[in-house]
């Protein structure tokens, strides 16, 4: 008998690790590396995954329902100040449906919003155990699954851009949108990096050596993407990661450590020139190719001012934009809009905003002075389809569309998460200090590029909730005994 419930257990414990890997897999992968000519069918095909491994969910759900929803209301109780907010917050975005003017741009949000709570729930399904040592287990197992997303992300996108299949051929990205490409390659390169901090003494020799060329390799990618939000909050993320690193080894570097250093940023100086000298010597046949992979066109059927493709500029370019203090150039007249219609607002529209989606609304405004101008930015939309364009910053959406009620819930959720991450730090100072790198560089983030609002950033959430289950683990570990039986 206790053979066979061993066995059992290794079939289970296989099946959590075969959803986690899928769920994440499909997620942050998937999800990020959308093409250019995507569709209803390829969005669908990105869905299968997930239903894949829906009915193992349910499956882990029923044979461990009774711990399991124990282990639920001890995580509620245990988070109880985060998931108040989280509730106020959604309750009160759901409220604001109610006065929309149309209802039929939220389906994108909510869809998203829906989807990271079952990624969420699936993660906490598959890390939960009664035993403590399987719980670290299947955490770390969590943590090294992202960790080789973003080694999928960096193989990938070499290879996908040196065969062609790439929406650009002057920049590097595996979507059409590089700043949410990039996003994505930032969030998992945060695990990556404090992931080997707190195992480096587990790697030696050529593993550790592949390792830090992958993360090198890693943040030369995200420079390339011609990101300038990329490139900034990438040398946060090294920057802050060194320091602690030096700090946590007491300032206690070798000969090796100074060369993985002066390696990184020789190798991000370099990278630029490098590149661009790459792409001018590049074949007319490869730049066909790359411009026609997205089209569908033939070489024929392209002209002059589509031969660059789907690009804005050269990566020289862009980033010279950033010492000249231009980079926010484009941002200027499009946040004048929402902040224009904002100062157009009653005294009730201030304090509750004018409805979910409204957002999207004021963009729509051809009588707006302000918007006609943006269109001048915009020549090729000179009808903009609807939801051609959102304020790009997150508080400005959520003023627009739930007023200073919902800043104050915004500001509320902030500083419970902020109080819970400091809770956490003294617990586990590598992975505290990753999720507080990684809040840092999602704010900056929102405030720059945001589309639906905080409910609609798929990766706060899922952050949050990582935070939540590596919290409330911790705590276990330290101040109950979960048995198997009662």
């Amino acid at each position: 008998m206790g053979w066979e419930r061993g066995m059992n257990m290794k079939y289970i414990d296989q099946i959590k690790h075969f959803v986690m890997g899928v769920v994440l897999v499909s997620y942050i992968y998937l999800w990020c590396c959308r093409l250019w000519f995507e569709n209803d069918y390829v969005t669908f095909i990105i869905q299968i995954p997930f239903l894949l491994v829906f009915p193992l969910n349910i499956y882990l759900l029923w044979i461990k329902k009774d711990e399991i929803f124990k282990m639920f209301r001890y995580y509620v109780m245990r988070n109880k100040l985060i998931f108040i907010s989280i509730v106020l917050f959604v309750f009160y975005d759901v409220i604001t449906i109610f006065y929309a003017m149309k209802i039929s741009y939220l389906s994108t949000k909510y869809i998203m919003f829906f989807r990271t709570l079952y990624v969420i729930g699936s993660l906490f399904l598959c890390c939960y155990d009664s035993e403590r040592n399987k719980r670290g287990k299947n955490i770390k197992f969590l943590i090294q699954c992202i960790c080789c997303i973003l080694v999928t992300f960096a193989v990938t996108t070499i290879i996908r851009f040196s065969l062609g299949m790439s929406p650009y051929w002057e920049r590097v990205s595996l979507r059409a949108d590089y700043n949410v490409y990039a996003r994505y390659f930032l969030f998992c390169l945060a695990f990556y990096i404090f992931h080997y901090i707190k195992s480096e003494s587990h790697y030696s020799g050529i593993y550790k050596v592949l390792y830090l060329i992958c993360g090198i390799v890693s943040c030369d990618l995200i420079f390339l993407t011609a990101s300038r939000r990329a490139i900034v909050l990438g040398i946060l993320i090294v920057t802050f990661s060194s320091f602690f690193y030096i700090i946590k080894r007491k300032w206690k570097l070798n000969f090796k450590h100074l060369i993985f250093f002066v390696a990184l940023v020789g190798n991000l100086v370099l990278s630029i020139p490098m590149f661009e000298k790459h792409v001018s010597t590049m074949s007319e046949e490869k730049k066909y190719m790359h411009m026609n992979f997205m089209s569908g066109n033939t070489p024929e059927e392209q002209n002059d001012d589509k031969f660059h493709g789907i690009s804005e500029a050269g990566l020289s370019t862009r980033y010279e934009t950033i010492g000249r203090e231009e980079g926010l150039a484009t941002r200027r007249p499009i946040w004048n809009v929402s902040i224009e219609a904002i100062k157009q607002f009653k005294i009730q529209e201030i304090l509750f905003g004018k409805g979910n989606g409204y957002a999207w609304n004021v963009y729509e405004n051809m009588d707006d002075e302000n918007v006609v101008k943006l269109l001048e930015l915009y020549k090729d939309m000179e009808e903009p389809e609807p939801q051609w364009m959102t304020p790009h910053n997150f508080f400005l959406t959520e003023v627009l569309e739930g007023g200073l009620l919902k800043i104050i819930l915004v500001m509320f959720l902030g500083i419970v998460l902020g109080y819970s991450l400091i809770q956490y730090i003294p617990l586990n100072v590598e992975c505290g200090f990753m999720l507080l790198t990684i809040y840092v560089c999602l704010g900056a983030n929102f405030l720059l590029g945001s589309t639906n609002g905080l409910l609609g950033e798929d990766l706060f959430w899922l952050t949050t909730g990582i935070l939540i289950l590596l919290r409330s683990n911790e705590d276990i570990d330290k101040n109950i005994v979960i048995k198997n039986k009662e």
